[in-house]
């Protein structure tokens, strides 16, 4: 599985116009192979954090090709973002601390015995844990501050690495 974390701040601009955009990205993503989850939270300044879970990096990069997402990228490195950061990572271990916890996303399971912070842990969202100067993040509804890349010199590092994207069916010809 792979995680990918998305900080980012919105200028002035980020209008009606984002907000469509990203509702927009969150639904074709919910709609591509190998999509597993997606929350995003916001900050008391106003920094925003999402986290996206792919299938694995083939369907990431699926989803890095589709026209309409190099679209929002485009406007949001034009006008939406002050800046983003983005983080991309290989899910080797995940767990929920708590039966009452979140359902657990499929990833690599875990070595026996458990422990650590783990998908159900602490960071971002309140949730416990973190650093002491730790700026709490609450939860945004609809998910907003994704789809964007990072600039292209940047961008070229983490794609780079990436598989390409998976072929499609070959139709045989008629005779």
């Amino acid at each position: 599985m792979i995680v990918v974390l998305f900080w980012s701040r919105l200028t002035s601009e980020a209008g009606e116009d984002y907000s469509s955009m990203a509702a927009e990205m969150i639904e074709r993503a919910r709609g591509t192979p190998g999509f597993k989850d997606f929350k995003s939270f916001k900050s008391e300044d106003g920094e925003r954090l999402s986290v996206i879970h792919w299938q694995d990096a083939a369907t990431m990069r699926l989803w890095a090709t589709d026209e309409r997402h190099r679209l929002a990228q485009k406007l949001g490195r034009e006008k939406w973002y002050q800046y983003f950061r983005i983080e991309i990572a290989d899910v080797t271990r995940a767990g929920i601390s708590s039966a009452r916890g979140p359902p657990a996303l499929a990833a690599a399971p875990g070595p026996p015995g458990g422990g650590g912070r783990g998908a159900g842990g602490g960071g971002a969202g309140g949730r416990g844990g973190g650093s002491p100067g730790d700026t709490p993040m609450h939860h945004v509804e609809g998910g907003v501050g994704e789809g964007v890349s990072p600039p292209e010199p940047a961008r070229r590092g983490w794609r780079a690495a990436l598989p390409p994207p998976p072929s499609p069916p070959q139709v045989a010809a008629a005779s």
